[in-house]
């Protein structure tokens, strides 16, 4: 077997995570086991029972994601080795589908000499998560969320008081796995969007990518969440 797999080839496989379980003996020394969840029947298994299951296809060691277990959907063939495959970097749950398909482009934005109080107030109007600061071209200066609200500085009453300055921004063509996984890196629930110019464009957030893997599933998920909906309701 290639060390790397397809698409289709992916496609074909359940993806099982390796769990790796410790276990502390008698003489207090650590045992690592590692352990999947079976597909087939539900039970926890020793990984190396797999290599004689026979639906094991392939092993993907990964220090940064974790390891996982391409167990196939067809018939059992003959019991073999497991294979440690090589993770296709080019594979995305989203394919073709960049930040700026994804963002939200109704964004709320102030000026940095915005009052504080109105910038709260906007949060809550709005149902919105982050409210972005910027210069008078436009271009983002810092980002002022709720959490930042909360954690004031005393005496702060302007927007830039109370921002994040430089915030992590990305370009309109930025791939949107990738920008989940910054977001992910980084601990962060929003993301600016520039366009060719470095002026804001839109923002994503974390709801953003959930609604995508929605649509993904074949739900019907609505562009806005409920609660922007209402408040964009009851805001005329």
């Amino acid at each position: 077997m290639d060390d790397g797999y397809d698409g289709c080839f992916a496609l074909c496989m359940t993806s099982v995570v390796v769990h790796h379980r410790k276990i502390i003996d008698a003489d207090g020394h650590t045992l690592v086991e590692e352990v999947v969840d079976c597909p087939r029947d539900g039970r926890v298994r020793q990984l190396a029972a797999c290599s004689w299951c026979g639906h094991a296809k392939g092993l993907i060691r990964d220090d940064e994601q974790g390891d996982t277990l391409l167990c196939g959907e067809g018939d059992a063939v003959a019991p073999a080795p497991l294979i440690e495959l090589r993770r296709d970097p080019r594979a995305t749950l989203f394919p073709g589908v960049t930040v700026a398909d994804a963002c939200q482009r109704d964004v709320i934005c102030a000026l940095p000499e915005a009052p504080i109080a109105a910038i709260s107030a906007a949060l809550r109007e709005h149902a919105v998560g982050t409210v972005v600061i910027v210069d008078p071209v436009r271009a983002p200066l810092g980002v002022v969320s709720a959490q930042d609200i909360v954690a004031l500085p005393i005496g702060a009453r302007v927007a830039a008081e109370a921002m994040t300055t430089r915030p992590i921004s990305v370009p309109f063509d930025f791939p949107l796995g990738r920008a989940a996984a910054l977001m992910a890196f980084e601990g962060i629930h929003h993301l600016p969007v520039v366009g060719p110019d470095s002026r804001l464009l839109g923002i994503l957030s974390s709801i953003d990518i959930l609604r995508r893997i929605g649509w993904a599933e074949g739900m019907i998920v609505p562009p806005q969440t409920a609660r922007r909906r209402l408040a964009d309701r009851e805001n005329g």
